[in-house]
């Protein structure tokens, strides 16, 4: 069987088989076109985690810690869309009458930008 006929899955299986079959880990990574420290990053997975360890994994963070959260995202959403002013990247504490009517967590402009632009809030103000 080619390289060419595994699957990406198969790969570090087989290349792991490989290895413990007694094959130097060099020459399975030059053949399967990974490095060799790939090589020892699925090896010490599959003696961990066995079979399930050298599955193909999401390479998607796993937090994203400058991300707007929902309770804010709604309050800007929210404050946006009752007020007739422009909300910006400033925007701390909205007062009407000089009392506080919501305290909106300050955000960079492009936070402020994305959450408007996920709701399809315009940015000029509103009558």
């Amino acid at each position: 069987m080619g390289l060419a006929e595994l699957s990406v899955m198969e790969q570090p299986f087989h290349a792991v088989m490989e290895c413990l079959g007694g094959t130097p880990k060099t020459e399975v990574a030059a053949r399967y076109g990974v490095s060799r420290q790939t090589i020892h990053n699925w090896l010490g997975r599959y003696a961990a985690e066995g079979i399930k360890g050298v599955e193909d994994r999401s390479h998607r963070p796993h937090v994203c810690p400058h991300r707007v959260d929902a309770s804010t995202e709604a309050l800007v959403c929210e404050l946006r869309r009752s007020l007739t002013v422009v909300l910006d990247e400033n925007t701390v504490t909205v007062y009407d009458a000089d009392t506080p009517i919501k305290a909106v967590p300050r955000r960079s402009t492009t936070d402020l930008n994305r959450t408007k632009a996920k709701h399809q809030i315009t940015t000029n103000a509103q009558p």
